[in-house]
């Protein structure tokens, strides 16, 4: 229909698909028996309030005015579909749960859903001869608590946004053909799930969008990474499975941070910036083909890296926990690694099994500041180990076992308030020096 004088239709027994385009703004449609489609096909309205009876499903395919859509008539319709948008398209008053995001919508123009109802948002399109094209468009669904989003076929992250200011819990299902999906605008989102087939970038509408994230759970099948965002200042829990995953210019906490634990299992290579906390932080690297950390700092609870295989490189920036117990255990590494500076109350450190080199760029020398340290060297690399005496400590007790290199080398550097030094261990021939220039109320040794 194209008139706006229509003022009723009446669909019959069938599954009717209705297509109408101006009528009347509060036209009246009764789908009849049957799974009925009712499509508003370029919409030139500013306001439509229909009456709709038995029409489950409402698609609107095209708009050349911001349209205000009321179902406050339409209880019936539990589904909405948009393509072709050029222009705002708002909802209200409705039922809706499901929102298909089809084909060709305007990015800068939203879809806005109004119902608390909505639970499920699709990016998916097919042609007419049932061949994936490629879903475009931007939906706010800021009354909604609780999403699964879909998607088949999106070309590029910025293609697929959604804003759900409400919304605390998102399962994002990405099929192959999915790039990415934008997120923005969801302040009050804890709890994110993605499980994405191929290549996926989780991308933040801005660089603090994911801050509120506190339970990240990814299981990819391609290489994940996340993209504008450049923080998860709340995060508790990360769970990543699967292939690879690049979180690089990604910094996880503040200082006030409760804690972390982090649970990695993934073939390739696993990246990360940062990590601040107040509590324990506690990375679990069950598997990993390659893994890049960046500095890990408690401030007052424990620090823990426990790599269990990793068949490729290691790089671990610093890693401070100057009031609890910081534990290094890489020893099941094939590859180089390379360690920043360890500072703890109580320091193990396990690198027994490592094949490649230790700390190649410095000499091989591991530094660690504590006061009681535990230190397990490789069998095959060369191991330089330098203590420092933690400042206030008064007892420096350092364990140095493992290596078998000749030139493997032992340095323990005593301090002001350092009274006692113990050392032990075997480095299997190597040497020991001890600067005590600065340990003047040094009593015993």
């Amino acid at each position: 229909s194209t008139s706006a004088s229509v003022t009723s239709i009446k669909g019959g027994n069938g599954n009717d698909k209705i297509t109408i385009k101006d009528v009347a703004v509060n036209v009246a449609i009764d789908g009849g028996a049957g799974n009925d489609e009712l499509v508003i096909k370029g919409s030139t309205a500013d306001t439509l309030q229909p009456t709709l009876t038995n029409i489950e499903k409402v698609t609107v395919d095209g708009n050349t005015k911001d349209l205000t859509l009321s179902l406050k008539k339409a209880q019936s319709v539990t589904e909405l579909s948009f393509k072709n948008i050029a222009k705002t398209v708002t909802e209200s008053n409705g039922n809706v749960e499901t929102v298909n995001i089809l084909a060709n919508n305007a990015t800068d123009k939203a879809v806005t859903i109004n119902d608390e109802s909505l639970k499920t948002i699709n990016f998916s399109d097919v042609d007419d001869k049932g061949a994936s094209v490629a879903a475009k468009g931007k939906i706010v669904a800021d009354k909604a608590t609780e999403l699964t989003i879909n998607s088949n076929k999106v070309t590029a992250a910025a293609d697929a946004v959604v804003q759900a200011a409400n919304a605390t819990k998102i399962d994002i299902n990405a099929a192959k053909d999915t790039v990415g999906l934008t997120l923005g605008g969801v302040a009050k989102l804890t709890d994110l799930t993605v499980n994405n087939k191929g290549a996926f970038a989780l991308t933040g509408a801005n660089a603090t969008d994911l801050d509120s994230v506190k339970n990240l759970s990814v299981n990819t099948e391609g290489a994940f990474s996340i993209a504008t965002a450049t923080s998860l200042k709340n995060l508790n829990n990360l769970s990543l499975n699967g292939v690879s995953a690049d979180l690089n210019s990604v910094n996880v906490g503040t200082a006030t941070l409760a804690s972390l634990e982090a649970n990695i299992n993934v073939s390739g290579e696993f990246k990360l910036g940062t990590t601040t906390a107040k509590g324990d932080v506690d990375f679990n690297i069950e598997n990993v083909g390659a893994l890049t950390l960046g500095a890990i700092t408690s401030s007052t609870g424990n620090a823990s890296v426990i790599i269990s295989s990793a068949t490729g490189n290691v790089t671990l920036g610093a890693v401070s926990a100057t009031q609890g117990n910081l534990t290094l255990n890489a020893g099941n590494t094939l590859g180089n690694i390379t360690i920043g500076a360890l500072a703890g109350d109580i320091v193990s450190v396990d690198l027994g099994g490592v094949l490649g080199t230790i700390n190649s760029a410095s000499g091989n020398k591991v530094e660690i500041t504590s006061n009681e340290v535990t230190y397990v060297g490789s069998e095959i690399s060369k191991n330089v180990v330098e203590i420092t005496a933690a400042a206030g400590g008064t007892d420096l007790n350092a364990q140095v076992i493992g290596g078998a290199a000749a030139d493997d080398a032992l340095t323990i550097i005593g301090k002001g308030d350092t009274q006692t030094i113990t050392a032990s261990g075997d480095l299997s021939g190597g040497t020991l020096t001890l600067t005590l220039t600065d340990a003047t109320k040094l009593s015993s040794l």
